[in-house]
């Protein structure tokens, strides 16, 4: 497992070192960059926020946002279909989803309000209408 760390201050550094001593790959990041120099002499890299938090999704998806580009390639529809199904088979074991379960809403909130044949990108109209703001 790689894990990237950005901030190696009072709390960050300590963190990055025990992460290091238990045998993580660590990508780091920081603004003061003496203060990467012990965590690269222990094994860890030298990174950028960007390599470290950087996103092909969101890199492809921020686009079509700002466009509202909406053209289906994976449907509303089917992340509610697929959401359903994880939330079942969670609560069948007992195991707490909310985080799934604020997603659902999200989705079928976009669903009722004539997006459920629109790609996933199509979010960002619900926080459009939350905020009261269009991107």
């Amino acid at each position: 497992m790689v894990v990237g760390f950005v901030g190696l201050g009072i709390m960050g550094k300590p963190m990055a070192k025990n992460l290091c001593k238990a045998g993580y790959s660590l990508i780091v990041d920081e603004h003061h960059k003496e203060n990467t120099d012990e965590l690269i002499k222990s094994g860890a890299k030298s990174g950028s926020l960007k390599k470290i938090a950087g996103s092909t999704v969101m890199n492809a998806k921020v686009p079509m946002m700002i466009e509202d580009n909406v053209k289906p390639g994976f449907r509303i529809d089917l992340h509610i279909k697929d959401l359903n199904n994880a939330l079942e088979c969670a609560h069948s074991v007992g195991a707490p989803v909310p985080m799934t379960a604020q997603v659902s809403e999200i989705m079928q909130y976009l669903h009722n309000n004539g997006d459920g044949n629109s790609d996933h990108s199509a979010i960002i109209h619900y926080y459009e209408k939350l905020t009261g703001t269009k991107l």
